[in-house]
Order: structure tokens, then sequence, then C-alpha cells
């Protein structure tokens, strides 16, 4: 029997293996490690991705599939990568200090 998963639990099985070090290409990619995004959060450099993703995945209309944390323009900004409904991917750019978006495209 195929069971199917909701999109709600997609999105908190993403955050926790971002936060798990699920992927661990995001060092390679200039993004912050599991352990450099959990040290940000920590000393309040950036706002938990769990308080955040609600409000990028409204603004990008979909669900969030991965997330990373990285330094953008002398900050750091979750870049969030969102699939529609239609299928059509497109990622969110999340002031990570602020929980501000910045844009989607």
């Amino acid at each position: 029997m195929v069971r199917w998963v909701s999109a709600t639990a997609w999105a908190i099985a993403a955050c926790v293996a971002l936060f798990l070090g699920a992927a661990p290409a995001f060092a390679a990619g200039g993004c912050l490690s599991q352990r450099e995004a959990i040290a940000a959060v920590q000393s309040g450099k950036a706002v938990p991705l769990a308080k955040i993703r609600d409000d990028a995945q409204d603004a990008a209309g979909g669900e969030m599939i991965d997330a990373d944390l990285c330094p953008r323009d002398g900050r750091l900004a979750y870049v969030i990568t969102v699939l529609k409904p239609e299928g059509k991917v497109v990622t969110a750019v999340v002031d990570a200090s602020s929980g501000r978006l910045i844009n989607v495209k």
C-alpha cells in the first residue's frame, strides 16, 4: 500500500535534514555547514529556519524542499528552494537576522 506524505511533513523533514547535515554539499558551495548554521542561530546571528519557513513558503507559493544558510552581500541569508503546486521550482531569499523576505525568483 502506498502512503502519501503531506506537504507539511515533507517541509518538516527538509528542515530536519538541513540541521542534521543530510546534505554535506552545502559547505562546499560557500554556504554554512551544519555546525556553523547551528552556531549562527545560537549566537543570534540568524533566526531559526522554523520561524521563517511558513512566511517563505507563502511568499513563494509552494512547499520548501531545501534550504541553505549562506553569506550573501555581507550578511547571512536563507536560500530556500520551494516547489510550487504546478511543479515549478523557485528560490526565496530571506535575511537570516531579521526574517525579512529579500526576493523570490
